[in-house]
Formats: C-alpha cells, sequence, structure tokens
C-alpha cells in the first residue's frame, strides 16, 4: 500500500523529479492489455513515466494506483489514535478491534 501511494505522489505531484531519474524497462510484460508491464522497481516506474510523458494515460495510471491502495487503507479518524496504530493495535473503519 505504501508503494502505491507514493508512486501515486510521485506521479501526480513531481514530475521533474522522476524524469531525472535513471529510468529501465520492466523485466516483466509486453504492455499489451493481457500481459500488462509489471513494476517492480522505482527504475520501472520512472521508464513508465518518462515513456508516458504526463499525457491522459499517466493520469489514468495514477489514479488505478490510488484506487489500488485505497482499498486497503487503513482510516483512524484521529491523530489521538495513531499511537495505538504504531502500537500495533488493530482498527476496523476507524474502530479499534478488541482482542476475543
Amino acid at each position: 500500500m505504501k508503494k502505491a501511494l507514493i508512486s501515486c505522489i510521485l506521479l501526480c505531484f513531481w514530475p521533474g523529479i522522476l524524469l531525472a531519474q535513471v529510468a529501465t524497462a520492466p523485466s516483466a510484460g509486453s504492455g499489451t492489455q493481457a500481459d500488462p508491464y509489471q513494476i517492480a522497481t522505482l527504475e520501472n516506474l520512472y521508464y513508465m513515466a518518462a515513456k508516458l510523458k504526463w499525457s491522459r494515460t499517466a493520469v489514468s495510471m495514477a489514479y488505478k494506483l490510488c484506487r489500488c491502495a485505497e482499498k486497503r487503507w487503513q482510516r483512524i479518524r484521529g491523530a489521538d489514535k495513531l499511537a495505538k496504530v504504531i502500537a500495533g493495535i488493530e482498527f476496523v473503519d476507524g474502530v479499534e478491534r478488541n482482542a476475543a
């Protein structure tokens, strides 16, 4: 989830930083709908960003990454719960899960 969220932020807000990095083509996938690229490293993400040239496709890819991260997002509804999250206490939709 963290990687997807970071990728989304990088794709949306820091194109200059991404394009200044070393780009390496993904080693898996052909880029078709049936066999999509498999982005395994940050260098692969740089490659995709450079290849897409920040077009509509790049925005679509960032949106899909954010949607994927959103599925596993843990809402905590308040900074007062942050210490509990760090301590390892689990929350479900903002409600502390009681140990059974």
